[in-house]
């Protein structure tokens, strides 16, 4: 088995067990979890650089994260919201559209959490109503067009090493948005 195999067959094990985790945790402290979770990321993500390189400036991008309609304060309408950014999150840094700094087990152990964060929003939401209103389909909306506009700057500057400086900075204010939202979860 080469090492690029085994180590994508680990990272296989480690998402199957994640799962069990979170159960093994019930619903109850998922909300303190969570915010362990946020407050992780961000602290990766802030070692992950130092300060903003200055040639980044020029290609500093603005994404537009739909923070207006991010400040309703109904419970469901928060976990539904945490659920579609950490599942953007996780789609965008496994891809290989962005070159980032990270080594392989950084990253790896980046997207675990993320991937455990998404997978307590799935054990918030069985309690969650199915379903979303139309005020919340329209942030789903903006939402997707927010990644969207992400995946066409790495499309276009993914290999630059200002892409991952950008890219960085993003997560860190999705992260805050993030563990804001998950203040107003009703656990």
């Amino acid at each position: 088995m080469t090492p690029k195999l085994q180590a994508a067959a680990g990272l296989l094990g480690l998402m199957l067990l994640l799962p069990a985790h979170i159960t093994a945790l019930g619903c109850n402290s998922l909300k303190l979890e969570q915010q362990r979770l946020n407050s992780e990321s961000l602290k990766m993500l802030k070692e992950a650089g130092t300060k903003f390189p200055e040639e980044c400036l020029e290609n500093m991008t603005s994404f537009n994260l739909p923070a207006k309609t991010l400040k309703a304060h109904h419970p469901e309408f928060a976990t539904k919201a945490i659920h579609e950014i950490l599942q953007g999150f996780f789609s965008i840094l496994s891809s290989d559209l962005v070159k980032s700094d990270w080594e392989y087990t950084t990253k790896t152990r980046f997207l675990n959490m993320v991937h455990a964060q998404s997978t307590h929003q799935r054990c918030l939401r069985k309690d969650v109503t199915l379903g979303w209103s139309k005020e919340e389909w329209k942030t789903k909306l903006k939402l997707k067009k927010y990644f969207k506009r992400i995946w066409v700057f790495l499309k276009e500057n993914g290999q630059s090493s200002c892409a991952w400086d950008i890219l960085r900075l993003e997560l860190q204010m999705g992260f805050i948005y993030t563990d804001i939202l998950t203040q107003r979860m009703d656990i």
